[in-house]
């Protein structure tokens, strides 16, 4: 499984197992262009000293400031600290569900809260459940490298990549993901930044378009190929399936579905008109 951390040391990385490896015929530069933009750049680096993952910054609740991660990333213990654009913010707590297992990562998710107020743009978690045949987008830390070689590198920077959302997955109980599949350059329907996830991106953020925002609907959780390569399928831990306990825990809530904000919309312009009727 891909869901090993990432050592730290120094600020460099001597990675356990690997992060965003791409297409071999694509300049890497348009992966790190990719991971410095929009929804991605609100990806940070956390950990614990020793041991470090990836995990998103998702905005203020319940009287503190959160970043969403995977849960096996608390495995090595609690996360101290957020890193991001070279600058570090201390964390003071590490959250994850009482039914996650470390076995099986059910439920692998985890909140981390932060000391103070990080002054970074938040990400909006969405709900949607029927995502599959879109485009994704997922951002971390770690390895790095390209689809047809197996010798990954580790120079600690952000990188980016797309893919199709193949499907929605489950296990079992709350082992709930969506997958995506590393597809060669020659295989029809690759995407131009068609990448896959590996070690120190677990619990970095999975994205899709809604119009022209990127809303967060997973967390980096696990692969099939230790080396990333062609072919790897990589799956992500679902948030509709575990927004309850995000929510309950940080006090955030996802954005509201476009159908919901739609009738709300026809809602408030049926009440306006009987209004107008009515003076």
């Amino acid at each position: 499984m891909k869901k090993t951390l990432i050592m730290v040391l120094a600020f460099g990385i001597v990675a356990q197992s690997q992060a965003i490896v791409r297409r071999h015929d694509v300049a890497d530069s348009n992966y790190l262009a990719l991971g410095n933009v929009g929804a991605s750049a609100s990806v940070g680096l956390v950990f614990n000293g020793s041991l470090a993952g990836s995990a998103t910054y998702i905005g203020f609740g319940n009287g503190a400031h959160w970043a969403l991660t995977a849960g096996h990333v608390l495995d090595a213990g609690a996360l101290t600290t957020f890193r991001i654009n070279n600058t570090n913010f201390s964390l003071n707590g590490s959250f994850r569900p009482s039914d996650y297992n470390a076995g099986t990562l059910r439920s692998d998710v985890a909140l981390v809260r932060f000391a103070s107020n990080p002054g970074l743009t938040a990400v909006g978690m969405s709900m949607r459940s029927d995502i599959a045949g879109l485009t994704s987008m997922f951002a971390g830390y770690g390895l790095s490298g390209v689809g047809n070689n197996t010798n990954l590198i580790s120079d600690n920077q952000r990188r980016a990549a797309n893919n199709t959302i193949d499907t929605f997955q489950s296990f079992g109980t709350n082992q709930n993901f969506w997958r995506t599949t590393f597809q060669t350059p020659t295989q029809g329907g690759v995407l131009p930044l068609e990448g896959t996830t590996a070690s120190g991106d677990s619990g970095g953020g999975f994205f899709f378009q809604e119009g022209s925002t990127w809303l967060l609907a997973g967390v980096t959780s696990w692969g099939t190929d230790n080396n990333s390569q062609y072919g790897d399928q990589a799956y992500f831990s679902t948030l509709h399936t575990n927004m309850d306990w995000i929510t309950q825990t940080s006090g955030i809530q996802a954005v509201p579905e476009p159908t919901t904000m739609v009738l709300s919309g026809l809602a408030l312009a049926w009440v306006a008109r009987r209004r107008r009727n009515s003076a």
